[in-house]
């Protein structure tokens, strides 16, 4: 379990591989790629959270023991580095030890909860979006108290990622229900007391959100997927000012020889220990450059994955070189 003391240090850094990018970049050599793959993939990687080499694209293996993830929509590293959090399809939010993989918790249940999309906050606390209640409930990773709704389901019919800013403010994409209509597909920001910040305005023809992240450049980050669920879907990253919602850039990986666009069903996006934005879908992990704004590639390709997620994490103990006293015994 986690001390309460351990987060009065970590609040300047919500994202500590972000903040390595900020820094310059690390090598990508010293980190993996986990993706969580929902329940109905049909690639022979699914329902689950996989381990991949960023550098090569290879397939490491099968993240978590010692309980079971299903249907996973949201996974992230604690501020900090010791945790993944799994937003698991069951209602439960599962704790894994980072450097070995190892399940070590779970946070209170929430009935119902349907999890979705997740960040921690400026305050230590883990923020979930849930699907059912078309709301986000914030959970105390120090077990000090109970989870509580920071945001009614007042406000969005349709909820889909979220993301912190640099004050901890939180942003909450808003999506169309393909099934019922309701919705709107615009991006909503909430101060740390949940109360809605009126002056900032989403206003894109071309966007109907998915994950959304807050850049290394403080500029607010959104998958994009109009209409959303269509075979025939434009799929883009979007680029919008974090004060005042503004448009700023669209990332476009375009279509491949195939005739087909490259990123289809973008459910995940983050920034790598590199500095570029990273993106998942249906069938691959795409990168693009933050500096240029140009597709850099298809950086995994395991057609099926239906990809919900994505996070770097530092090399696990079983797949780094051993050295020093290691190397010795």
């Amino acid at each position: 379990m986690w001390k309460k003391s351990s987060w009065a240090s970590i609040a300047a850094c919500l994202i500590p591989i972000a903040c390595s990018a900020a820094e310059g970049g690390t090598p990508l050599s010293r980190y993996e790629l986990l993706v969580a793959s929902a329940s109905y993939a049909t690639g022979p990687v699914q329902n689950g959270v996989y381990r991949f080499d960023p550098v090569t694209g290879q397939y490491l293996g099968q993240f978590g023991r010692g309980a079971k993830i299903y249907d996973p929509r949201g996974i992230r590293l604690s501020p900090d580095g010791k945790h993944v959090m799994v937003n698991n399809g069951d209602d439960r939010i599962l704790e894994f030890d980072s450097r070995t993989g190892d399940f070590s918790g779970q946070l209170p249940l929430v009935k119902g909860l349907n999890p979705g999309g997740s960040k921690f906050g400026k305050d230590g606390r883990y923020y979930v979006g849930s699907r059912s209640a078309k709301s986000i409930v914030v959970f105390d990773v120090a077990h000090s108290s109970e989870p509580k709704t920071f945001v009614p389901g007042k406000y969005v019919k349709f909820p889909r990622g979220l993301a912190v800013s640099a004050i901890g403010d939180i942003y909450l994409a808003s999506g169309i229900n393909p099934q019922t209509g309701e919705g709107e597909n615009t991006i909503l920001r909430f101060r740390q007391d949940g109360t809605l910040v009126t002056t900032f305005n989403v206003v894109d023809a071309g966007l109907s959100p998915t994950d959304t992240e807050i850049g290394p450049n403080g500029d607010l980050f959104s998958g994009s997927e109009i209409p959303f669920n269509s075979p025939h879907a434009t799929t883009t990253v979007r680029e919008y000012d974090g004060r005042t919602g503004t448009l700023k850039r669209v990332f476009d990986a375009g279509v491949g020889a195939d005739g087909q666009r490259v990123t289809q069903n973008p459910r995940g996006i983050t920034f790598g220990p590199d500095g570029d934005l990273y993106s998942s879908g249906l069938n691959n992990v795409v990168r693009y450059s933050l500096a240029t704004g140009k597709f850099d590639g298809v950086v995994i390709s395991s057609p099926g994955i239906n990809a919900q997620s994505l996070i770097f994490i530092p090399k696990m103990q079983s797949a780094r070189e051993p050295t020093g006293s290691e190397a010795k015994n």
